[in-house]
């Protein structure tokens, strides 16, 4: 049986931290993208810089087709066209996070 790969934007926040815990506790292989440079040693999670202009993956990269998203909801736009050349069939997206300009307290 081959491992399930998932893709997880906003992986370096907290949610994003109780995320991985629970898809590497899953056995999936993760791949993550964060702004934030991250070093890890894990062979389970691959980590990668997200970058919206990024959109290209290599030809030896392989597809990701199921995703999970908790990067913040209006920042999900910038990445469509990147999911869409990774071969995305499936997206889980949750966020609780308001815009600051928007929100009044």
């Amino acid at each position: 049986m081959t491992q399930k790969i998932v893709g997880l934007i906003g992986a370096s926040s907290f949610v994003g931290d109780c995320a991985l815990s629970l898809l590497v506790g899953g056995s999936y292989r993760v791949v993550t993208f964060s702004r934030q440079p991250i070093i890890n040693h894990t062979p389970t999670i691959e980590w990668r810089l997200l970058h919206p202009l990024a959109v290209k993956r290599s030809s030896s990269d392989y597809e990701i087709k199921h995703w999970v998203c908790v990067a913040p909801i209006w920042a999900l736009p910038e990445y469509f066209e990147m999911l869409e050349t990774y071969g995305t069939r499936r997206l889980v997206t949750l966020s609780s996070t308001r815009d600051r300009k928007s929100t009044r307290l």
